[in-house]
C-alpha cells in the first residue's frame, strides 16, 4: 500500500506480504488516520517520508528487517491524548511483535516515534532492539518513552537504543491493559457519510498543549476550521518542544484544504510556513516539514513548475539521502502531471515514461534478498548511479556505479510496465567502481529503466533505449 500527497483513513485491514519484499504501507507527505490494521511479512511493515498519520491499535508484525522504519521528518503519533482528566484513545495501543533483524522502531536522526505515554506493546522475540535510532535534536539530552510493554517486567534497558540520549521509560506499562479500558466514546465526521468512533477513559494527567490539541481537533472535525487553525498555530508558536507541534502543522495544511482555501489563503499559508522554515529556533523536523508543506501550499496556487524546481533544488542538494529521495518522488510526480517535456525523440507518451519511472523509483525502494548478508554500514547512501553507454544499445550496454563505502547492492532492470527483467547484482560490493554488462539479447527493442539499492535503500532510475 503505497500513499504519497494524502491524508487518508485507513482502518480494519490486513495486509501480508512477502518477508522480503517491499513495504506493507509506504507514506510520503501523508498523515492522516490509520488504525486497526494488521501489516505482517514485509520487508518493513510500515515505513514512512514527510508523515505523521495517527496510529490507533495496529499490529506490526515482522520477520525481516524493521516492524517501523522512520524517515525524513517523520513523527507518527502513537499516544493518546490526555486532557482535562479524561483519555481520547486517537492514537496509541499499537502492538508491534515478531523478530525484525533489526529493531521493532528503527528512526533516522531526523525523525522520531511520538509514543510517550502511548501504551504500545512490543512483544519481540531474538536479540533485536526495541527502539533504535539516534535522538532528534528537538529532545535534548532525555528521550521519553513512558508507559510503553516493552515485553517483559521490568524492560531490558540495553534494547532501548537512542543514541546521544538518556531514555526514560519508567513508569512502564505491565502490560495490565487497565490504561486501556474505555468508559465512553465520542464520534467525528471524516467525511463521504462516514463517522470515526473516538474511545474515552477517564484520566489525571493534563497538559496545557494537549488541552489545547484536543480544542483544535475537535474543531476541526466540527467544522470549525478557522478555530482549528488558530489553536494549532498557538501550539506552534507556544509549546516548541511539545510533541504534538509536528503533527499540528500538517493538520493546519489539512484545514485549509477542508475549508476549500482560497488562492490568497494559501499564499498566506506558503508565507506561515516559509517564516517557520528559516526560524532556527524550531527543530530540523519542524523546519524541513514547514519547507515541504511551503511547497505544498505554492502547488495550491498553481504553481506547478516552481514547485518541481524546489523539489529538484532540495534533490540536488541532498542526493543520497532519504529527504533527496523524497524531492525526487515528488518532483516525478508534478512533472507527470504538468507533462514536462522531456525531449524530442521519444516514441512513447511523456507523462507515462513519468509514471513508469515513479513506479520503478518505489518497486525498488527497499527491497532486500532473502539470503544476503545484509550489510549494516552506519552511512549507507553514499553511491553514485551513471548512465549506461552505449545508449541507445543493441544488445549489449555496459552499466557503471560508484561506491564509497562497501555495502549491498541490488541493480535490477524493469522494462516499460515496471516489471522486473533481471537481477544484475544481488551481494555485497566492495568501495570503488563498478561496471556490469547488460546482455538484452532475448528482449525486444524497447525502454528499459534500471535501478540501484544500495543497503536496502533505493537510490536511482535511469532509462536506457534497447534498438535491434
Amino acid at each position: 500500500m503505497t500513499i504519497i500527497q494524502s491524508s487518508p483513513y485507513i482502518a480494519f485491514n490486513t495486509l501480508n506480504g512477502n518477508s522480503y519484499g517491499e513495504s506493507g504501507m509506504f507514506l510520503d507527505n501523508s498523515n492522516g488516520t490509520i488504525k486497526y490494521n494488521v501489516i505482517s511479512d514485509f520487508y518493513n511493515s510500515y515505513y514512512s517520508f514527510y508523515s505523521s498519520p495517527d496510529l490507533l491499535k495496529n499490529t506490526f508484525d515482522n520477520s525481516c528487517d524493521d516492524n517501523i522504519y522512520l524517515s525524513s521528518s517523520s513523527v507518527p503519533v502513537m499516544h493518546p491524548l490526555v486532557s482535562s482528566g479524561s483519555t481520547y484513545w486517537f492514537a496509541g495501543d499499537n502492538h508491534i511483535t515478531g523478530s525484525p533483524y533489526d529493531a521493532g522502531i528503527l528512526f533516522d536522526e531526523d525523525a522520531y516515534p511520538d509514543l510517550n505515554y502511548g501504551y504500545n506493546r512490543f512483544t519481540l522475540s531474538g536479540s533485536n532492539y526495541y527502539i533504535s535510532g539516534a535522538n532528534p535534536a528537538s529532545a535534548g539530552r532525555e528521550f521519553y518513552v513512558y508507559e510503553n510493554y516493552w515485553g517483559v517486567v521490568p524492560p531490558d534497558s540495553l534494547k532501548i537504543n537512542v543514541t546521544n540520549a538518556d531514555v526514560k521509560f519508567d513508569p512502564y506499562d505491565n502490560n495490565s491493559q487497565t490504561e486501556r479500558q474505555t468508559n465512553t466514546f465520542d464520534t467525528t465526521d471524516i467525511g463521504f457519510g462516514l463517522k470515526d468512533t473516538i474511545h474515552i477513559l477517564e484520566s489525571d494527567n493534563p497538559n496545557s498543549a494537549q488541552e489545547l490539541f484536543l480544542l483544535a481537533y475537535q474543531s476541526e472535525f466540527s467544522g470549525e476550521y478557522e478555530a482549528a487553525i488558530g489553536y494549532y498555530k498557538e501550539i506552534v508558536s507556544d509549546y516548541k518542544d511539545s510533541s504534538s507541534t509536528s503533527t499540528c502543522l500538517a493538520r493546519i495544511f489539512n484545514c485549509y484544504e477542508k475549508k476549500q482555501a482560497t488562492v490568497t489563503e494559501y499564499s498566506l499559508l506558503e508565507t506561515y510556513y516559509s517564516v517557520l522554515t528559516a526560524d532556527t529556533a524550531h527543530s530540523v523536523i519542524m523546519r524541513n516539514i514547514s519547507e515541504d508543506l511551503a511547497i505544498q501550499s505554492n502547488i495550491k496556487q498553481g504553481n506547478i513548475e516552481e514547485a518541481i524546481s524546489d523539489y529538484d533544488e532540495i534533490y540536488t542538494s541532498n542526493t543520497n539521502t532519504p529527504k533527496g529521495f523524497h524531492a525526487l518522488i515528488n518532483k516525478e510526480i508534478l512533472s507527470a502531471g504538468a507533462g514536462d517535456n522531456l525531449g524530442s525523440g521519444n516514441t512513447f507518451d511523456e507523462i507515462e515514461f513519468k509514471q513508469i519511472k515513479i513506479n520503478a523509483l518505489l518497486k525498488g525502494l527497499n527491497a532486500k534478498d532473502a539470503n544476503a548478508n545484509i550489510s549494516t554500514n552506519s552511512n549507507p547512501l553514499s553511491f553514485d548511479l551513471l548512465q549506461n553507454y552505449p545508449n541507445p544499445f543493441n544488445p549489449r550496454t555496459i552499466i557503471n556505479y560508484e561506491l564509497r563505502i562497501r555495502n549491498f547492492v541490488m541493480l535490477k532492470v524493469y522494462d516499460i510496465a515496471g516489471r522486473e527483467v533481471v537481477t544484475l547484482v544481488n551481494e555485497i560490493m566492495p568501495a570503488g567502481k563498478h561496471a556490469v554488462e547488460f546482455n538484452a539479447a532475448d528482449l525486444s527493442s524497447g525502454v528499459y529503466f534500471y535501478s540501484l539499492n544500495v543497503d536496502g535503500k533505493q537510490m536511482g532510475v535511469k532509462r536506457m533505449a534497447l534498438v535491434k
